[in-house]
């Protein structure tokens, strides 16, 4: 008498089942994710100018001295701060670097063709002693191939309250 022995497993047939059910799946998830990437990019670039803002006002307070957030060289006017910014002690005030001007923090700005734009085409914001700015200023950083609402734009009163709102791209 011939016996059978019962075969444990997956068929060809499951097998491809299965991936046919998950290859639907990834197609769901994967744009889903490249907007959780972006969004999480976009926030931790914005994170990164506001601690630089943060870091001049308290500067100018603790030093009671002019602190300006100075874009680095090679800034258009459609991105004035995306090649990087320095935060200098400005003893004349004028938000441009001069010989003898202490350099406190500076920032390499952002990779992969970020953008960092003032609404207001400045390249320099100025802290006084007293932590006020001397004028409101707002910019708008844009990441490429945005999707969504990935994009930021940050306002900054005189007296150097924040504000950062997530807009669509």
């Amino acid at each position: 008498m011939l016996v059978m022995k019962k075969v444990s497993g997956f068929t060809l047939i499951e097998l491809l089942v299965s991936i046919t059910i998950l290859a639907i799946l990834l197609a769901f998830a994967v744009p889903s994710f490249r907007t959780l990437i972006q969004n999480s990019r976009a926030t931790s670039q914005a994170n990164e100018f506001i601690t630089s803002i943060n870091q001049a006002r308290s500067e100018a307070l603790k030093r009671q001295a002019t602190i300006s957030v100075i874009a680095s060289a090679g800034g258009t006017a459609a991105n004035e701060f995306g090649n990087g910014w320095s935060i200098v002690v400005d003893a004349d005030s004028d938000g441009v670097l001069d010989a003898g001007e202490v350099i406190v923090a500076s920032s390499d700005g952002y990779q992969g063709g970020a953008t960092l734009n003032s609404t207001n085409n400045v390249s320099f914001l100025s802290f006084q002693t007293d932590g006020t700015l001397t004028a409101a200023r707002a910019f708008e950083l844009r990441i490429p191939e945005c999707r969504g609402t990935s994009a930021r734009n940050m306002s900054i009163s005189r007296i150097g309250h924040l504000t950062v709102t997530s807009v669509a791209c």
